[in-house]
């Protein structure tokens, strides 16, 4: 998926001429995935379940996720373009899923 978001974005970038970056993320701590682990008989039990799937053990959070946006539109990533940065905490590496 990462590889077909890098020919998209890539593409958009040669129209505009402006750089085009986009991120991937895991499970992050927000309202929808609060509501997510409400929906299961034991919500605890079932966030307890997405915080292993983490190499981490934990869920990130938003502002991590911010942070890389940051980065992205900041001085100090003018060369990066056409690229999907994936945060998610090392579970796609993990999973065997590949980039």
């Amino acid at each position: 998926m990462a590889a077909a978001c890098e020919v998209r974005i890539a593409e958009q970038a040669f129209v505009t001429g402006r750089a085009k970056n986009a991120r991937h993320t895991g499970y992050i701590e927000t309202q929808i995935a609060i509501d997510y682990w409400n929906s299961f008989p034991d919500p605890a039990a079932e966030r307890r379940r997405a915080y292993d799937l983490q190499p981490p053990r934990r869920i990130g959070r938003p502002e991590e996720i911010g942070w890389t946006a940051v980065f992205l539109a900041s001085d100090e990533a003018p060369f990066l373009n056409a690229e999907c940065i994936v945060v998610d905490g090392g579970s796609r590496q993990r999973s065997g899923r590949p980039r």
